[in-house]
Order: structure tokens, then C-alpha cells, then sequence
């Protein structure tokens, strides 16, 4: 059963490659930087000049995707001749391969949910992770960082809903999940930089200071891994990002001034306009962060209290850096946790409006009936 939803998401992915023009007609940007970019490092050349985001997680899996073409292509040609006179062919085998990621991070994370509790409906709501938001399933396939970010972060929902539903935490389960998260963190940061409000949500939701210590540190070794074939230009990637904070307009263009507060007032508008599921699912979370915040016994499990201040943090943080510098999909690592601080919100309200006393048929179907809802909506939206 927790198969279905990733092979419809599998499907749609491939109906959008395969109905989809060619990537020297659509995507000049950025899908032939990260394709030659993969290239030199396919060659054993780990020299980039392609740093932005930074994307080095793309370029290495662009580069595994070329090797593996070509081993299975019986081409004639030597590597690189083959990838210039057939850039298409394997253009459209990397978008497979992260539609493949994409639909097989679902479906563990269907597995998981249905592995702890035995509750399928639950772990089809999980599902529902990227198609409850247009603009993840429009960015599922795309050879971009945001497509792989979706990855990360879909894996990481699964270990956030393991986390809080431990039954007893012990130093070596600890270290297990600091490690985990770390990896996911440094891969989503290293993958685009917009990420970097996620890193809080672990923080606030690992107990200690000793372990969320531990998690920087590894976070910043695992990113310090996955930057390495960006090391020869991180020079341009610092002044990129210094740049964009440095100055009002987009990719840092414009004024030397950190912000035009008209356009970002109307960034904040088209944000909180864009999605209704994501509008509707950070206003559920700010009431329930002042109510926690007011009411001390409003959430019973801290584990709960840390994850919803976690999301809401990150979630605003996020807000903030995309009015600033706007282009709705920078939206999109926020956009994956929002099936899970839906249920938190539920897990929290629920021991407080006691479902117990209200048949079981009725209590089961309310958070679907409100994703199915906010879907609706979003549909509406797009259309």
C-alpha cells in the first residue's frame, strides 16, 4: 500500500520529462552548468566554475548519472564527446534519476510511518508531503538544486517523526539521529543555501546542548565533504552570497543597500499569496507557538513544543530571506515539512478536544478531510 502514492508521484514525474521540450529550448539555466560541471568531475576534472547555490550535491550526482550512461551505452566515443553530441539523452536520464529519488524518499516515508504505528491513512497523509504543494511537484524533475533539496528533506521527515515517537531515547540512539540529521542538513545546505533556516528545525528539536553542539559540528563536516569539488572557486561563491545580502535586487544586483522595503512588503504579499496550504498551515503554527508560549500546559510532550518552535522559527526565517530575495521556489525546503507540523499540531491539539470520546470513524478522518481541503484549494489556486 505505501507504494501507490510514490509510483503515481513516479509517473507524473516522468509524464513531465517526457512531455517536456527540449533542455536547450527550456532549461539553458542552470541544467547545462550542472551538466558540464558533472562532466569534469565524471572525468576525474574537480575543477567547477558553476558555484551559486553552491550545488555541488547535484554536479556529483550528475557526474554518478554520466558514468553510469555511459558504462551501459556502448558508445564509441570517448566520455566527453559522448555527453556533448548526446546532451539530451543525458539531460533527461539525470531528471529520471532524481524523479527515481524523489519517489523512492516517499515511499520510506510511507514505510516508516506504517512500520511505527500500523496506520496506513497516516502514512498516505505522509505522502502527501510533495503533492500537497504545486510548487515542489512542478520542481520534482527538474535539473536544479531545489528537485534533490526536496530529497533531503523528505528523508528528514521520516527521522523527525521517528524522533518523536521514541519511546525511550538512549545516548547511542541519540548519536544515531544526530549523525543522520546532519548528513540530510549539510546535504540540503550544501545543495542551495535558501536551506539554511531548515538547519534549526533539528536544533530545537535535539535535547542538550552537548548534542546540538554535535550536530553543527557534523553538519559542518559532512557540508565541508560535499563542497569539496567547489573548493578551487569558493572564492566566487562567498562573494555571490555577500553580494545578495549586500545589495535590494535579486541574484545580488541592484542598490548597495541590504533591502527595498516596497519590494519587499509586495514579496511578502505574492508569499504568503502563492500557496494556500502553506499560508494556511504557518498561521496554525504561529497560533500554536503563542499558545504554547502563553499556556504552559497547552502541549503535554516537550518533544512536540520543540518540533512545533522549531518549524515556526525555520518557516519565519525562511519568509524573511525569500521576501528579500524573491522567487517563490526558494520557498520549496519549507514547503516539505508542512505535512508534518500539521501533524504535530494534531498530536498537540488533540489530548485537549479528547478524540477518544468521539466515534472513531469521525476522529480518523479529520486531519485527511483538512488536507483534502487545503488540496482543493491549491488546486484552485493553480488554476
Amino acid at each position: 500500500f505505501s507504494s501507490i502514492i510514490p509510483l503515481i508521484i513516479f509517473t507524473i514525474g516522468g509524464l513531465f520529462i517526457i512531455n517536456f521540450s527540449c533542455f536547450y529550448m527550456m532549461r539553458l539555466d542552470p541544467a547545462f552548468a550542472y551538466l558540464y560541471n558533472g562532466l569534469n568531475i565524471a572525468t576525474g576534472q574537480w575543477e567547477i566554475g558553476h558555484t551559486d547555490h553552491p550545488g555541488t550535491t547535484m554536479q556529483l550526482l550528475v557526474a554518478f548519472v554520466i558514468r553510469l550512461v555511459y558504462l551501459f551505452s556502448g558508445s564509441e566515443n570517448d566520455i566527453v564527446r559522448d555527453v556533448l553530441e548526446n546532451s539530451e539523452k543525458y539531460l533527461t536520464c539525470v531528471s529520471f534519476f532524481i524523479n527515481l529519488l524523489n519517489s523512492l524518499a516517499v515511499f520510506f516515508l510511507g514505510y516508516i510511518v506504517l512500520k511505527k504505528t500500523g496506520k496506513i491513512l497516516l502514512a498516505f497523509i505522509f505522502q502527501l508531503c510533495i503533492p500537497i504543494s504545486h510548487v515542489m511537484m512542478e520542481h520534482l524533475t527538474a535539473l536544479n538544486p531545489e528537485s534533490i533539496v526536496i530529497t533531503s528533506c523528505v528523508l528528514m521527515n521520516a527521522y523527525f517523526f521517528l524522533y518523536i515517537h521514541e519511546s525511550a531515547l538512549s545516548e547511542k540512539r541519540i548519536k544515531k539521529y544526530v549523525l543522520i540529521l546532519s548528513f540530510l542538513s549539510a546535504f540540503f545546505l550544501v545543495s542551495k543555501i535558501t536551506s539554511f533556516p531548515l538547519l534549526l528545525i533539528p536544533l530545537f528539536l535535539l535535547g542538550g546542548y552537548k548534542n546540538k553542539l554535535k550536530y553543527l559540528l557534523y553538519t559542518t563536516l559532512f557540508a565541508a565533504l560535499l563542497l569539496a569539488p567547489a573548493y578551487n572557486n569558493l572564492s566566487s561563491f562567498f562573494s555571490f552570497v555577500g553580494n545578495i545580502f549586500s545589495h535590494d535586487g535579486i541574484y545580488g544586483q541592484g542598490s548597495s543597500t541590504f533591502i527595498d522595503t516596497n519590494a519587499f512588503i509586495a514579496n511578502l504579499k505574492n508569499i504568503f499569496t502563492g500557496e494556500i496550504s502553506f499560508t494556511v498551515i504557518y498561521l496554525l503554527l504561529l497560533l500554536f507557538f503563542i499558545a504554547q508560549t502563553i499556556f504552559k500546559k497547552f502541549v503535554l510532550n516537550d518533544l512536540y513544543k520543540n518540533l512545533i518552535s522549531g518549524l515556526f522559527f525555520a518557516f519565519t526565517l525562511s519568509i524573511l530571506m525569500v521576501a528579500k530575495h524573491y522567487a517563490y521556489r526558494y520557498l520549496i525546503p519549507a514547503h516539505c515539512f508542512l505535512i508534518i507540523a500539521l501533524y504535530v499540531m494534531f498530536l498537540v491539539i488533540s489530548p485537549h478536544i479528547h478524540f477518544n470520546k468521539m466515534p472513531r470513524k469521525y476522529s480518523l478522518c479529520i486531519l485527511p478531510i483538512f488536507i483534502l481541503v487545503v488540496l482543493l484549494a491549491e488546486m484552485k489556486t493553480m488554476y
